[in-house]
């Protein structure tokens, strides 16, 4: 429901009484149009006078999608703060059972959704107004660098199984960016376990211990 107002009548609706606010991008297979929506958000919420905003941008230096929402964050709001996912355990979430995975020949860190919500949870739960996160950027990146053969291991060690792994040969900006700079300080640096205030990350053998069906 957009109201005829490109969701704005939706959104302050949505954004009525809010103070702080996680953001995520709506994904999109047009880039134009997830970055546009998401300008879109941006605006409303600060109309909303939502006072603190905790962004989630993308890993990868030079995302379209993200880099006009991180200035705009920047320039809509004091209190904000930047969170860069690296690339998602919860790819493979759905892939445990299969007897194949399709994945870039890549060499990375990978972490855990769960361990995302669990920053942003942090930090949406500081009240002070110079808090120290204020605008700030951080990088939340797996525990361990794995190769995609090392997981299909892992995977295939945890259900008793044999997993074939065939290279991904399409790949899109992404899988590309991953096969180049997979072992690049983007992607190796993080800040997670600061956030995670002192509690453990979730290394890949525990996602897939989490996951499994056996």
């Amino acid at each position: 429901d957009d109201d005829g107002d490109g969701g704005g009548g939706s959104l302050r609706r949505a954004f009525s009484g809010v103070r702080s606010a996680l953001l995520i991008n709506k994904r999109h297979d047009a880039v134009d149009k997830e970055r546009e929506h998401m300008l879109n958000v941006l605006e409303v919420a600060h109309e909303c006078r939502i006072q603190h905003v905790i962004y989630l941008s993308s890993f990868r230096e030079g995302d379209e999608r993200h880099e006009a929402p991180e200035r705009r964050v920047s320039e809509l709001w004091r209190r904000y703060t930047i969170l860069r996912v690296g690339p998602l355990m919860d790819t493979f979430g759905g892939q445990m059972m299969a007897d194949e995975i399709v994945y870039p020949n890549v060499a990375t860190t990978f972490v855990c959704a769960r361990d995302v919500g669990k920053c942003a949870a942090n930090l949406l739960g500081v009240k002070r107004v110079d808090d120290e996160h204020s605008g700030k950027v951080y990088r939340l990146n797996g525990p361990e660098v794995l190769s995609i053969q090392k997981i299909v291991d892992l995977i295939g060690k945890a259900t008793g199984r044999t997993i074939k792994w065939t290279e991904e040969s399409a790949l899109n900006e992404t899988s590309r960016y991953l096969v180049e700079k997979g072992s690049s300080s983007e992607l190796l640096k993080s800040d997670l376990a600061q956030l995670l205030n002192q509690e453990s990350s979730t290394t890949f053998e525990m996602f897939i211990n989490n996951n499994i069906s056996k």
